[in-house]
């Protein structure tokens, strides 16, 4: 008999505690699902705080869910030698953000040990490549106007890949800067401020006839790309000259435009620096012989961009 009642004194402390456990599993479960039955776990809130509410009649201290974020890409449209990496150098320091830079370049494919032979591999790769740990984040990368063509494919085919991203458009205006900028790049291999100039380097020897082919081509590029974005409305245009002037405020107008709260100036780390800050006529070695003719091109060289 003792042993009899010492099962039943089991038995009931087992159905006790599971009761007690069920009724934790089950408040705790209950507590992850917000006002509209949709689940939201309450243990993985890291970066919601960080979103801004896309209702403009909301206050600032609702933030959207994982769930309602503006926009999971993005893509950075530009040409080289347009302030690129100065952009996504401070763009990526928000804690909702997680770029990946030149995705589709060369040099950043054989860092990867990545081959790419055709146009469905490379949409493969960048899809992955964004999709990687990418909760309660935006991600993005940079998209050379040159690489839709390198590869391929088109600027709509990336936008159907990505469920319409938002498109940030960084865009040099002055073609006459970016070219010069480009090919004392290329002469020195001094892509950016962190980079070392090459032993001996000098001063470019200005072509004309390349000038203008550079030129024609760099505005073929673009309007190709704004073909494809007439009426895309998640489209967001930035000037150099703007971001480079005041590249703090140009980044936080973008940050609103993705749907972040504001980020602290303070806390911006600038790891780059403007590189061509000498005159044309000390960057261009036989300056004075083309200088008349370069002027009569100011109309030619000059690109303005509008959706």
């Amino acid at each position: 008999m003792a042993g009899y009642n010492k099962n039943i004194i089991y038995l009931t402390l087992f159905g006790v505690s599971g009761i007690v456990l069920y009724l934790v599993l089950y408040f705790k479960i209950t507590q992850g699902y917000n006002t509209f039955g949709k689940y939201e776990d309450p243990y993985n809130q890291t970066f919601c705080s960080t979103r801004r509410s896309i209702n403009p009649g909301e206050k600032k201290e609702k933030y959207i869910t994982v769930d309602s974020l503006r926009y999971k890409h993005y893509i950075t449209l530009t040409e080289p030698r347009s302030g690129s990496t100065l952009f996504v150098s401070l763009l990526k320091q928000h804690p909702s953000v997680r770029d990946h830079f030149e995705l589709l370049q060369s040099h950043n494919l054989k860092r990867e040990h990545v081959t790419i032979h055709s146009s469905n591999e490379a949409f493969k790769y960048v899809k992955a490549k964004l999709s990687k740990n990418s909760q309660n984040i935006t991600t993005g990368f940079k998209l050379f106007c040159v690489d839709v063509k390198t590869w391929n494919t088109s600027l709509a085919e990336f936008i159907d890949l990505l469920d319409r991203p938002a498109i940030i458009i960084l865009y040099r205006q002055n073609i006459l800067e970016q070219f010069v900028s480009f090919k004392v790049a290329m002469q020195n291999q001094a892509w950016n401020s962190k980079m070392k100039l090459k032993p001996n380097s000098s001063r470019l020897v200005f072509d004309i006839e390349q000038f203008k082919a550079f030129v024609l081509e760099t505005k073929k590029r673009w309007s190709d790309a704004l073909k494809t974005l007439k009426g895309y409305n998640d489209t967001y245009v930035l000037k150099y000259v703007d971001l480079s002037s005041d590249p703090f405020k140009e980044v936080q107008k973008v940050y609103d435009f993705l749907g972040f709260e504001q980020y602290d100036s303070k806390q911006f780390k600038v790891e780059f620096k403007k590189q061509g800050t000498l005159p044309l006529s000390k960057r261009i070695s036989n300056y004075a012989s083309i200088e008349n003719e370069i002027s009569k091109l100011k109309s030619f060289y000059m690109l303005e961009i509008e959706l």
